[in-house]
C-alpha cells in the first residue's frame, strides 16, 4: 500500500539504487543516492522503508509493521557524486528479492525530504539467517557468522542389473508340432496380431480419404500453425514467489516475455505479481512495461481490480506515461495528454503540453485520442 500522497512531507522524487555490498560481510547492501538530490548541505540520518503491497507496510524493529518507523543510518559521499548508505543484514533479511519498495530519506528521523521507488535486488544472506529473529541495528561492524559447509554430495548408487530369466522351455511349440493343435498362448498372439492388422488397414484407408485435411504438406513435412504452437505451450499463472524466481533465474526473460507474463497475471487477478513484472519490464526499457505500471497509478483507471495500491498517484502515473510515450506508446501518449490537460489529483493542468501529447496519440492512430480532441 503506497501512502506517498498522504505522507505530505515528501518533497522530492530521488533516484536510488540498491546493490550488494561486496566490501562488507555477507548480508550487507549499499543504498546509492545522487548527491545533487540532497538539500544543500544536507545529510541523511534515517530511512523509512515502505512496502508497495497490501499488509504491514513499514520496516521496524521487529520486521514489517502497520505503524511508521524510521531506521537510523549514516550516509557518506564516495567522491563520485553519490551518497552511500550501508544497510546491514538486520535490514536486508526482511526484504524479499524483487519486491517493490519505497525508500524515504530524512535528516531528522521525522520528516522526509526525498523518496524513491525501486525493485529490491537479491541480497545473499548468511547460512541459517532468519527474517524474524533479530532486531534491526544498522551501522554495526558485526561480521557474518561463517556459513556451514555443505554436506558432500553422495553419488547415486548404480541400480543392480536385472537378471534375465533363462529361456523357458519350448514345450508349447513341441506340443503343437507333435499334436497339430494350437496352445492358448498362441491363440492369443493370433488374435492380437489380427487386431493390429485391422487397425493398420483402417488407418491407411482413412489417411487416403482425408489426406488433404491432415496437418501435413504434400511432401510429408509437418506444418505447425501459430495457434497450435500456443496450444502446446500455454502460459502458466504464477504465484508471487514463482515470479520472483523467474526474474532471478539464470536464463533472463526478454522485456516482451515479461510484459506478456504480466498481462497474464493481470487477467488472472494476480495484481502483486503483475506489478512486479511490469516494473521489471519498465526498468529494462520496455514501453509496454512502463504503460502497464503507470495504469496501476492512474487516477482514471485505478480500482481494486486494476491496482494493488490503496490509492492512485497521479505524479507517478505522469512520469511513467511520459517514459512510455517517448518510446512511442500511443496509449501512454493519450493518457499523459488527458492527465496534463485536465489536471487535478495533485498535478497542475498544462493544457498546451496535454494537447500536444493528444495530437501525437491521434497521429499514432489512437482512436480515443481523436475522439477526445473533437470534444475539446
Amino acid at each position: 500500500m503506497n501512502d506517498f500522497l498522504r505522507l505530505g512531507d515528501v518533497v522530492k522524487v530521488m533516484q536510488m539504487q540498491v546493490v550488494e555490498a561486496n566490501s562488507k560481510p555477507v548480508g550487507w547492501a549499499s543504498l546509492l543516492l545522487r548527491s545533487s538530490d540532497l538539500p544543500s548541505g544536507g545529510s541523511i540520518s534515517a530511512l523509512q522503508l515502505v512496502q508497495d503491497l497490501n499488509g504491514p507496510n513499514y520496516l521496524g524493529q521487529s520486521g514489517w509493521q502497520p505503524e511508521r518507523a524510521w531506521i537510523a543510518v549514516e550516509g557518506s559521499d564516495d567522491g563520485a557524486g553519490q551518497i552511500v548508505v550501508e544497510l546491514g543484514p538486520e535490514v536486508t533479511r526482511h526484504i524479499n528479492a524483487h519486491s517493490n519498495v519505497e525508500i524515504r530519506a530524512s535528516a531528522d528521523g521525522a520528516n522526509a525530504f526525498g523518496s524513491g521507488h525501486l525493485i529490491w535486488p537479491a541480497i545473499q544472506q548468511q547460512a541459517g539467517s532468519s527474517r524474524r529473529t533479530r532486531r534491526i541495528a544498522v551501522g554495526g561492524g558485526r561480521k557474518a557468522e561463517p556459513e556451514a559447509p555443505a554436506a558432500p554430495a553422495t553419488p547415486p548408487q548404480a541400480a543392480a542389473p536385472t537378471e534375465v530369466p533363462p529361456a523357458q522351455s519350448k514345450q508349447a511349440g513341441t506340443d503343437q508340432s507333435a499334436t497339430g493343435t494350437t496352445s492358448p498362448s498362441n491363440k492369443m498372439a493370433l488374435i492380437i496380431g489380427g487386431v493390429i492388422a485391422s487397425v493398420v488397414i483402417i488407418g491407411g484407408v482413412l489417411t487416403f480419404v482425408f489426406f488433404d485435411k491432415l496437418p501435413f504438406g504434400f511432401n510429408g513435412d509437418v506444418t505447425e500453425t501459430a495457434d497450435q504452437g500456443a496450444a502446446q505451450k500455454p502460459m502458466k499463472v504464477l504465484t508471487l514467489d514463482e515470479v520472483r524466481a523467474q526474474l532471478s533465474g539464470s536464463a533472463p526473460l526478454s522485456p516482451e516475455d515479461i510484459v506478456a507474463q504480466a498481462d497474464l497475471q493481470m487477467g488472472a487477478g494476480n495484481l502483486d505479481a503483475a506489478l512486479l513484472l511490469y516494473k521489471s519490464a519498465e526498468q529494462a526499457g520496455s514501453a509496454a512495461g512502463a504503460t502497464g505500471f503507470a495504469k496501476m497509478y492512474d487516477p482514471g483507471l485505478h480500482g481494486p481490480k486494476t491496482s494493488p495500491f490503496g490509492q492512485p498517484n497521479a505524479d507517478r502515473a505522469v512520469a511513467l506515461y511520459e517514459k512510455a510515450a517517448n518510446l512511442g506508446d500511443a496509449f501512454a501518449m493519450r493518457r499523459l495528454g488527458i492527465l496534463l490537460y485536465e489536471g487535478g489529483n495533485g498535478i497542475s493542468a498544462d493544457k498546451t503540453t496535454g494537447k500536444d501529447w493528444l495530437d501525437k496519440a491521434a497521429e499514432a492512430g489512437d482512436a480515443e485520442a481523436k475522439s477526445y480532441l473533437k470534444n475539446l
